[in-house]
């Protein structure tokens, strides 16, 4: 739906073929997952991995939708877009965690423990996509850096230099990111993030990825996980939230 040509440094469905393929392409995947799910033999468990899985899905297209809505709203506030987030990426790693422990046989204090710790490191790991939208090493990124300011989009970086800029600085940044027709796109995207740097705002962003992830690590280790388990699980999610692809 963005049109990145780009995505983990390989060429997207679509770019390398069409629209059409990466529809039915998508659609494919949904309806391979649902035959996975199929497999669970015990009804119960199966019946609660696949409300798991089913509002993990609506939760992805509500926050797409919201997501497409911010490009053309000029009231979007940090709050909107923290629960945005959360319904477009984080939910997806929480609810697909959280099947992975019903399927293991967790408990429910267990269940809920990791789906507060899917929701927190999932929101942490998309602040860490933006931060590497605007800051990231294009030969590491997999995609192209400064496309989120490219296509006007509501990012954490954004609305946190709205609330701290004031004056020139915050007209600036209004009139370069809403209405900079103008500007080709490189220059754009250099004196938007010209902008951010004044503000500190990449120090900003990773201050909060951090609180969220300690937060979340904090929620896991409350869920009564296996010590064994939980030291490989603390190692995984740290690189995920650190990761520079």
């Amino acid at each position: 739906m963005d049109e990145a040509p780009l995505r983990r440094g390989r060429m997207t469905v679509h770019e390398k073929w069409d629209t059409n393929t990466a529809i039915l392409s998508g659609d494919l995947m949904m309806i391979e997952s649902l035959r996975h799910l199929s497999m669970v033999k015990d009804n119960t468990l199966r019946a609660k991995v696949t409300d798991y899985f089913l509002s993990a899905a609506v939760g992805v297209c509500e926050g797409q939708q919201m997501d497409m809505d911010f490009e053309t709203r000029d009231d979007v506030e940090l709050p909107e877009y923290m629960e945005m987030i959360r319904l477009k990426t984080a939910v997806l790693l929480a609810e697909g965690m959280t099947m992975g422990a019903a399927l293991a046989g967790a408990n429910e204090t267990q269940i809920e423990g990791i789906r507060k710790f899917g929701n927190l490191i999932g929101t942490a790991f998309q602040i860490q996509d933006d931060i590497l939208d605007t800051y990231g090493d294009p030969s590491k990124f997999g995609k192209k850096v400064g496309g989120d300011i490219a296509q006007n989009k509501k990012t954490f970086l954004y609305l946190r230099a709205l609330e701290l800029a004031e004056g020139d600085t915050k007209n600036d940044l209004l009139h370069h990111y809403s209405d900079a027709s103008e500007l080709e796109e490189r220059e754009k995207i250099a004196k938007v993030t010209a902008l951010f740097d004044g503000l500190g705002i990449k120090s900003q962003a990773e201050a909060e990825k951090s609180r969220l992830a300690e937060k979340a690590f904090r929620a896991l280790d409350q869920a009564g996980i296996p010590s064994d388990r939980l030291a490989t699980l603390k190692v995984f999610v740290r690189q995920l939230a650190d990761r520079e692809t």
